[in-house]
């Protein structure tokens, strides 16, 4: 057993880190961490002064270190704690052999390696982290299967009763509520540096084993935050969508907003605010999983259309469960987990979707967090405009249309462009594309021979015409300056930045096929516009020709283009042969 002064003061030092630093002064927030540092320093001291090299001695050393470097880390000192991380790992005795290492020293090595891990990995060195990982991650799997059972851990001598003396042993420090802490850092650390290190699918895979962890172990680790734990299972749903496994996606979705349910009926106060913010972060997770549903949806419905043979795969069964609940299980009812193959199925996903759209817009606004409203918005916009492929109704298509013009229109008329210039870009080209599918509609539906630009469906047509152009035009002007310098020439064709490149010239091409759609009661005016449609189409042309390494990203509106432009000179030579004849 250790001397009383050298237990005395670690249990000092525990009580400044457990107890007082949570009341230390905003002016001085590491106050008790450093007089926590300052009693094991001395601790340590003593320890090194008896001169024995017992077990004992040296897990009481590497321990002291251990934390010692962990104060170092959370206040931030230079260094992280490495020196003192290595000197206990010095101070263990060897573990060469994990099977026959005491579960003393394999935990101890398994908490130093975590943490080490983490300072690597705020040196973006994450190589050595990931080593330092799976070195922990075989400790853990290594003492699991040496000991079955929590009873088995927990029989074991204990060494920082060595340190404690009579104090009791707190219930995280036992050796099964240690271990399970410690080997849920590792996978969530992997999680982490997989992620970083873009192997996406291996960094999936560990979220999801961290989210079962934390949900095994919430009632002892430390690091557990229902809230948090609901926002991580809802974004690695994202991640699952978009590969198209639905019911994992699903599931994690509704087990997030079961979490929250249940942390909402012990919430105080001050917990309020993070609730709200935090399930409106998950509703738009939510909304998402609504988005790819529609429009895979949209996609089965055009193969289906244009003879491509069209097979639905089967959702795959649900691995495992996290929270088996009744909640879970209705909320999960809700929703499709294949695409909808009528219009009334689609229309039950796009209902769902928008309830979760009013329950975040409840918390974002375009007066406060305008962007996350934003975002939202047009996610909103996006189910409408998926619902509306699967309408058979041009009637009911046009009404659906319009109400994503009164969303987007409201934004646009409220934001200040100099402060959401790339929101507003976005706002204007996503309006160009509204008012030409409601121009095409239009069109598709207009009875023979109502031409004359009086009649009341023409005078429509040819409004949408006048805003779709007025709005992609708003989107060039706002993007006019993401040019690359140097590139001007004498033609004056400046490189257009490469992230714009697409947009910027699809919004050309439709500028100068809208001219050409204009319903007019003159030749001269015809002629006007097949001219302006002819400039738009050179301006993509010429642009295409000067940078060939881009016309790939433009490929199947240039082809359209330039079949359009083959009939264009005749079309309006017979124009102004009309005109003068």
């Amino acid at each position: 057993m250790a001397d009383e002064s050298i237990q005395y003061l670690y249990i000092k030092a525990r009580r400044c880190i457990d107890v007082d630093h949570a009341s230390d002064p905003i002016r001085e927030p590491f106050k008790s961490l450093y007089a926590a540092s300052e009693h094991l320093g001395s601790a340590l001291n003593s320890l090194k002064n008896r001169g024995d090299q017992t077990e004992q001695t040296q897990l009481a050393a590497a321990q002291i270190l251990y934390e010692m470097a962990v104060i170092e880390a959370d206040t931030e000192e230079a260094g992280g704690g490495v020196k003192k991380l290595q000197e206990a790992l010095d101070s263990l005795p060897s573990l060469s052999n994990e099977a026959s290492a005491s579960v003393s020293r394999a935990i101890l090595h398994l908490s130093i390696l975590n943490q080490l891990a983490i300072v690597d990995s705020v040196r973006n060195m994450l190589e050595e982290a990931l080593q330092k990982l799976k070195a922990a991650e075989k400790i853990y799997n290594t003492l699991n299967e040496k000991y079955k059972t929590e009873a088995e851990l927990d029989s074991v001598p204990h060494h920082l009763e060595f340190l404690l003396g009579k104090e009791p042993l707190p219930q995280r420090a036992k050796y099964s509520s240690w271990i399970e802490e410690e080997g849920t850092k590792t996978k969530y650390y992997l999680a982490q540096c997989y992620q970083h290190l873009g192997e996406k699918e291996t960094a999936a895979i560990y979220c999801h084993l961290t989210l079962k962890k934390q949900l095994k172990c919430r009632d002892f680790l430390s690091f557990f935050d229902p809230i948090d734990w609901a926002v991580n299972a809802a974004t690695l749903s994202q991640f699952f969508l978009y590969r198209d496994n639905f019911p994992l996606a699903l599931h994690l979705l509704a087990c997030a907003d079961h979490m929250l349910n249940e942390t909402r009926k012990k919430a105080t106060v001050d917990d309020e605010e993070k609730l709200s913010w935090r399930a409106a972060d998950v509703a738009r997770c939510w909304i998402k999983y609504g988005v790819v549903i529609l429009e895979a949806s949209k996609n089965l419905k055009r193969d289906y259309e244009d003879g491509k043979p069209v097979e639905v795969t089967p959702a795959p069964p649900l691995p495992t469960k996290l929270i088996d609940h009744d909640d879970v299980v209705a909320a999960e009812k809700e929703w499709r987990v294949e695409p909808a193959k009528t219009f009334e199925e689609a229309r039950e996903v796009f209902l769902a979707a928008q309830r979760k759209v009013a329950e975040a817009t409840s918390y974002y606004s375009l007066k406060d967090r305008a962007s996350d409203y934003v975002l939202v918005t047009q996610d909103s916009s996006k189910l409408y405009r998926d619902l509306a492929a699967l309408e058979p109704s041009a009637d009911r298509k046009c009404k659906m249309h319009k109400r994503r013009i009164d969303m987007l229109e409201e934004m646009a008329g409220t934001l200040n462009p100099k402060y959401y210039s790339a929101e507003m870009q976005q706002i204007h080209f996503e309006l160009g594309e509204v008012y030409t599918e409601m121009m095409e509609i239009k069109y598709s539906v207009l009875p023979k021979g109502m031409l004359k630009p009086r009649d009341g469906p023409v005078n429509k047509i040819n409004g949408f015409i006048r805003n779709a152009i007025a709005h992609y035009q708003m989107f060039l002007d706002l993007i006019k300056d993401f040019v690359v310098d140097g590139t001007e020439g004498s033609d004056g064709i400046f490189k257009i930045e490469d992230s714009y490149v697409r947009p910027a010239l699809v919004a050309r091409f439709s500028i100068g096929r809208l001219f050409s759609k204009y319903i007019v009661g003159h030749p001269r005016e015809n002629l006007e516009n097949l001219e302006k449609c002819k400039k738009y189409y050179e301006q993509v042309e010429a642009y295409v020709k000067k940078y060939p390494e881009h016309e790939h990203l433009i490929s199947g509106e240039a082809e359209v283009m330039r079949e359009l432009m083959a009939v264009l000179p005749q079309t309006i030579q017979n124009l102004i042969s009309s005109t003068i004849y």
